[in-house]
């Protein structure tokens, strides 16, 4: 497998300043095209598209955290591998 690794030329997360930049191009867009973020965001959520109502909320009340409860009756489990199947695969 020689050749897929390693640093590669636009890799990798994008700077602060230019996520900044797609932000604020963002928000003047929305502003353009609604008024005002609010009126934007107002728009999402008359869409009646569930997947943006979801986005809407996640991103005003911040989205929920995914936890595991790695617990069994009431006493936590340690010292053991769990080891979780992929059912989706046929086998």
């Amino acid at each position: 497998m020689a050749g897929t690794g390693g640093k590669r030329p636009g890799a990798g997360r994008k700077s602060k300043a230019e996520e900044l930049k797609i932000a604020n191009t963002a928000m003047l867009a929305i502003k353009e095209k609604y008024g005002s973020l609010e009126a934007g965001f107002r728009a999402l959520l008359d869409s009646k598209e569930q997947a943006l109502i979801r986005w809407v909320f996640e991103h005003a009340a911040g989205k929920p955290q995914d936890k595991v409860d790695m617990t069994s009756g009431g006493e936590v489990i340690s010292g053991h591998t769990v080891t979780f199947r992929d059912f989706s695969k046929k086998e």
